[in-house]
């Protein structure tokens, strides 16, 4: 990769992935607090993707056949990190979420202290640790500046995506309830 295809990728492409992450965990917390039904799956899975596509950027396992050709650190001349977190979820991840297969008769997703589904904001911790720790590599040179702006940019944008649209979402899911139940005393009106 050129010094300006590194560039783009980290302000472009990793940024996407780490603040579309930060969404999905912000809007899992707050879904999951207020009893949500399906919208808490449809984020944790949102988080779980943007996670993947960052643990195997930054710490991606040997022998991840599946993900040759992804970009990773080795791509910007570093050696790749150790993330106990990833090692542990990686299979249940495939296994639950990202493959259809057999292997799925034979649940595995209560492994490594919590199960699979509890770990949304596990994963964006441990994502932030390891960009942390990528930002202030020696290699990387002004390219760790521009890492850490991705970095805080993400968690701005994410913030304020977060808390602008899931105040709208809940308002509107508050409404259409209170709709619904106005909807269903006037229909009881007219039983015979």
């Amino acid at each position: 990769m050129s010094p300006e295809d590194k560039k783009e990728f980290i302000e472009d492409h990793l940024y996407h992935e780490l603040c579309s992450l930060l969404e999905a965990e912000t809007f899992w917390q707050i879904l999951k607090e207020n009893h949500a039904g399906c919208e808490v799956s449809l984020v944790m899975e949102s988080a779980f993707v943007h996670a993947r596509s960052l643990f195997v950027f930054f710490a991606a396992t040997k022998g991840d056949k599946e993900n040759a050709n992804s970009t990773k650190m080795t791509d910007f001349g570093l050696k790749m990190y150790k993330s106990p977190i990833y090692s542990t979820s990686k299979e249940p991840l495939n296994r639950h979420l990202f493959h259809l297969n057999k292997k799925r008769l034979k649940p595995t997703n209560q492994n490594s202290n919590a199960r699979i589904n509890e770990k949304v904001k596990v994963f964006a911790d441990e994502i932030l640790r390891l960009w942390e720790m990528f930002e202030e590599e020696d290699g990387l040179g002004e390219l760790g500046n521009i890492a850490k702006a991705a970095r805080l940019r993400a968690l701005k944008d994410a913030r304020n995506t977060s808390e602008g649209r899931i105040a709208s979402i809940l308002r509107n899911a508050q409404a259409l309830e209170n709709e619904s139940s106005v909807r269903l005393k006037d229909s009881n009106q007219f039983v015979s």
